[in-house]
Order: C-alpha cells, then structure tokens, then sequence
C-alpha cells in the first residue's frame, strides 16, 4: 500500500492552468488596442482652448439655465444705485454751500446797511456844517470841512452806498418824496420832474434807506 505522502505533488512553476496561460497572450494591462490606436482623444484640447482661460465673458452674467437670478446683474444694479444716492447727494451739498454763501451775504449786508442807515444823518450834519463853512470867511475851513466830508462820503459809497438821483430826474414815487408840487405853466413836460432836492436819499447797493425829499414840478 502506498503511502499518502509519497504521492508527487503539482509544480506550480510547470503545471500552470490552462486559462492563466492562454490570459497572458492577451494584452497588457495598460496598453492601448490596435483598434484604438489612432482614434480621435475625448475631452478638451489645448487646440479648443475651452477649461483653460476660464469661462467665456461674454457669457459672464447670463441668467442661470433654472432662472435663477444673475449675481452680475444684481452687483450692477447696486452699483448704479450707489451711484445715483451719490450724485443726488452731491448736488444737495452743492445746493446747502451756495445757499449758505447767499445767506451769509444777505446777513453782512444787512448788518453793513444798519451801520450806513445810522450814519445818514451824521451825513447830512456833515453837509450842514460844510454850508456854514463856505459860507464864513475862513477859506482854510471850509477846505478841512469838506475834505473831511468827502472822505466820508467815499468811504460809505465803497462800502455801496449811492444817492438817489435828484434834480432832473423823472419823478419816482419809489424813491422821492414830494414835499412840494408845482405845475410848470409851459405846459411841455411829459411826466412830473423833481426840480429841487430839500434832502439827499440814498440806496445801499439794492435797497433804499431813505428817499429823497424833492420839490416836483409837473
């Protein structure tokens, strides 16, 4: 009887199976199939140029295929309306600063008017004093007088004080006071004519401070 031990064993090395041989005439792995070689590659190209630079910019903000909102659209919608809030608010602080120059403006005029209506009648004393001067004998007074008086009345008219024209003017209730009235017996005169000035009236700059007191003949 023969013993179980001393039956010959496979030699794996030799006594491969028959499918395993006939598996390794196949291809390699990895390899590429004479059927395949040559055939057109799938997938970009760098000859397409699509997936290198990016996406198209003229495709850039087209709504989404589910009509979804467009993000570039919405960015440009806010920028615009930043922009208008700012020019809006631009032109309201333009608008404040030219009406807070005007308004600062009107004040000082006002103020300076106050002062200059004030002076008036130290401006007419003035005018009396210098009559009287002319009118003594001291010809080196009546020169100080007067210079004096036409100083002042420099002063006050750089600052925008201006009489009110006077004789031989066309009469303006407006700006003269008829004090006396008298027909002309020639008869040729269109409209009443101040024909004496009894007191000066001045304007600053636009506004009167006083009319003139005038003798009209009409």
């Amino acid at each position: 009887m023969a013993d179980p031990d001393d039956t010959p064993q496979p030699d794996p090395r030799t006594d491969a199976p028959a499918d395993a041989a006939q598996a390794s005439d196949g291809p390699a792995l990895g390899a590429v199939p004479p059927e395949e070689e040559g055939a057109p590659v799938s997938g970009p190209t760098p000859d397409d140029g699509a997936g290198l630079d990016g996406p198209d910019p003229e495709d850039a903000g087209t709504p989404d295929a589910d009509g979804d909102p467009d993000p570039l659209a919405e960015l440009r919608a806010e920028r615009d309306s930043y922009l208008d809030q700012l020019l809006r608010a631009r032109a309201d602080y333009e608008n404040l600063n030219k009406r807070r120059h005007k308004e600062v403006a009107e004040a000082r005029d006002r103020g300076a008017a106050a002062v200059v209506e004030a002076l008036l009648e130290v401006l007419d004393n003035f005018g009396f004093a210098l009559q009287a001067a002319e009118a003594s004998e001291d010809t080196q007074l009546a020169k100080g007088v007067q210079l004096v008086h036409d100083q002042l009345i420099g002063v006050l008219e750089q600052a925008g004080l201006a009489p009110v024209p006077g004789e031989g003017a066309v009469f303006d209730p407006a700006h003269h006071e008829a004090l006396v009235s008298e027909r002309d017996d020639d008869g040729g005169r269109d409209e009443p004519e101040v024909a004496e000035v009894l007191r000066t009236g001045y304007r600053f700059k636009s506004q009167l401070l006083r009319p003139a007191s005038v003798r009209v003949v009409e």
